[in-house]
C-alpha cells in the first residue's frame, strides 16, 4: 500500500463505474473506516464527501 491522493482516486472511480450504468438516479455506497480516519487526518473529508457524492446517494462507514 501507498499513500495517494484519496480524492481524486474517489473521483476517478466513481466517474468510470457512472459511465457503466445508464441514467444512474443514486448510489449506495460503502467507505473502508480507514479512508475515513486518512480523510480526517488529512483535513479532507468535506472533499471527499462530495467526490462520493456526485449524485444523490446514502450509504456508511465500515
Amino acid at each position: 500500500m501507498a499513500a495517494g491522493d484519496i480524492v481524486a482516486a474517489t473521483t476517478a472511480g466513481l466517474a468510470r463505474a457512472l459511465t457503466r450504468v445508464p441514467e444512474p438516479q443514486g448510489l449506495l455506497l460503502f467507505n473502508c473506516g480507514g479512508r475515513l480516519w486518512e480523510a480526517r487526518a488529512r483535513g479532507l473529508v468535506e472533499q471527499l464527501g462530495t467526490a462520493m457524492l456526485p449524485i444523490p446517494g446514502a450509504g456508511f462507514t465500515t
